[in-house]
């Protein structure tokens, strides 16, 4: 009979679906926000710190304005510590807030609070990750602190030739409690893998890309404001 030489296989639309749904979300993510780590690296100050002329003013208010961004993911986070899967997403040792608060003492001094403003892209970007759904705080962690890793081998000797910085003052670029950045990484890639159920991966992509923009825009809206 006919039937018998018929082969069963899912639509087009359908096969892509399952390809992605069996795909690992760090490798989805990487993949899914390649475009926009080409734009963060060509955003504001971003930009001006990779050529070198980033202005001291600028980089202090960028600091500035992250503070209230880390602040606010890692109160979020804190309840994760303990948790059998997510923990390496909130693992102390990548808290940034207090690594800001020393880096902002030594270069603004002890009235930085008060003299340096919270502008409305920060203000938006705390504001947006306080509001995050789980999946969605997991694309922010994600965004925020494997970028952190990444560039905490390059930022701080750019910075150093363009503004003059000494090491104690690039504390945010330095994991000090970590024994090896590459370790964390696959730790951080694993909980990725684990942390979100197969139905909410597409709101931890689209979240990701959110906070590439809401980045991009504190990047270019401190570099507009300081020059």
């Amino acid at each position: 009979m006919a039937w018998r030489n018929l082969t069963l296989s899912p639509a087009p639309a359908n096969a892509v679906a399952l390809k992605a749904s069996a795909q690992r979300l760090s490798l989805r993510l990487k993949e899914h926000t390649r475009d926009c780590h080409r734009r963060a690296e060509q955003a504001g100050v971003i930009r001006e710190t990779l050529q070198g002329t980033l202005s001291r003013a600028a980089y202090v208010l960028y600091l500035r304005n992250l503070h209230p961004v880390y602040q606010t993911l890692e109160q979020r986070l804190a309840p994760w510590r303990n948790d059998a899967v997510r923990h390496a997403l909130a693992d102390p040792a990548l808290s940034r807030s207090p690594a800001l608060e020393k880096d902002l003492l030594q270069i603004a001094g002890e009235d930085w609070r008060t003299q340096l403003p919270i502008i409305a892209a920060g203000r938006a970007y705390a504001s947006r990750v306080a509001r995050a759904s789980d999946p969605q705080l997991v694309a922010h962690a994600y965004v925020r602190y494997l970028g952190d890793l990444n560039g905490g081998r390059m930022m701080p000797r750019l910075l150093g030739r363009a503004l003059n910085l000494p090491a104690d003052s690039m504390a945010f670029y330095d994991f000090p409690d970590l024994q090896s950045v590459t370790d964390c990484q696959g730790r951080f890639r694993t909980a990725l893998d684990a942390a979100v159920a197969t139905q909410e991966a597409d709101a931890v992509l689209t979240e990701a890309r959110r906070a590439f923009a809401l980045n991009i825009a504190l990047a270019e809206d401190v570099l507009r404001l300081t020059r």
